[in-house]
């Protein structure tokens, strides 16, 4: 993709993310997108068929920021030391403008939160299914679990970061995570 198809498409998918942060999903509409873009309709039309297309592009680029982040790491090093997948989800989560802005100033946040929940439950899955024995892995219910007690942890937390220090909160999180994996370590990690 050259320069400035990869500026348009930027432009276009930030004009979605401010339109969301006041309008729902639904509300939005190809004329409001390229009016705050300053695009005309055909440019818009080049590059994405619906709103629904930039929407889908910009949950992958969400997606994409945390799965990033996460490769840094194999998926043992996550179960040896919860605490740094949580720093690093929470990293993506704190310091990503468009991560940040999309899940917690915007009316899709639910939708996006559930989405990424979905996908990285997945992620997560696969990664043990690739290491780990059918009798000692963990069940996909429980991913999901630990996920969404996640997203839905540091949402609280972003919504009070008074409350409670990152530090704190990560402590809180590993506990559960901890606590949460139901299967054996020790053979798990053979």
């Amino acid at each position: 993709m050259d320069r400035r198809t990869k500026q348009t498409k930027k432009k276009i998918k930030d004009a979605v993310i401010e339109k969301l942060k006041t309008d729902k999903f639904k509300d939005l509409s190809v004329t409001e997108i390229t009016k705050t873009c300053k695009i005309n309709r055909n440019t818009f039309y080049i590059h994405y068929r619906t709103v629904e297309d930039v929407i889908l592009d910009i949950v992958d680029d969400v997606y994409n920021s945390f799965i990033k982040a996460f490769d840094d790491n194999t998926i043992k090093d996550y179960i040896n030391c919860p605490r740094l997948l949580i720093y690093r989800a929470s990293n993506v989560l704190i310091h990503d403008e468009m991560v940040s802005s999309l899940f917690y100033n915007s009316t899709f946040s639910r939708a996006l939160t559930a989405e990424i929940e979905n996908r990285l439950t997945l992620y997560f899955y696969q990664k043990l299914e690739e290491i780990s024995s059918r009798d000692c892995r963990p069940s996909f219910f429980s991913i999901k679990f630990l996920i969404s007690g996640f997203f839905s942890a540091l949402a609280g937390w972003k919504g009070d970061p008074h409350g409670v220090t990152i530090e704190e909160l990560t402590k809180r999180l590993e506990v559960i995570i901890r606590n949460g994996i139901t299967f054996n370590l020790d053979s798990f990690l053979k």
